[in-house]
């Protein structure tokens, strides 16, 4: 697996937010992890896993940018939009 991603870490607000968003969108599996650890796993169908890290404000910009493989841009936009 060299050169590949292994692990991403998005940042969000709300864990349960992005868990919704995440599993509904793009399939993904996601463990919200006890509160102590402030941290959530997801896994990808085909793609590398990460995390969510919990954040207070919204991410600035100039972070760590994540492309995102879809089948249909048309259908992930409505879905999003939904």
């Amino acid at each position: 697996m060299a050169n590949e991603f292994i692990h991403i870490e998005i940042p969000v607000k709300d864990f349960e937010k992005a868990k919704k968003f995440y599993s509904g969108v793009f399939d993904w599996k996601v463990e919200i992890l006890p509160p102590e650890m402030n941290y959530a796993l997801f896994s990808a169908p085909k793609g590398p896993g990460g995390g969510f890290t919990k954040v207070k404000e919204k991410a600035k910009p100039g972070g760590i940018v994540n492309y995102i493989l879809v089948n249909s841009i048309e259908t992930t936009l409505t879905k999003i939009e939904e």
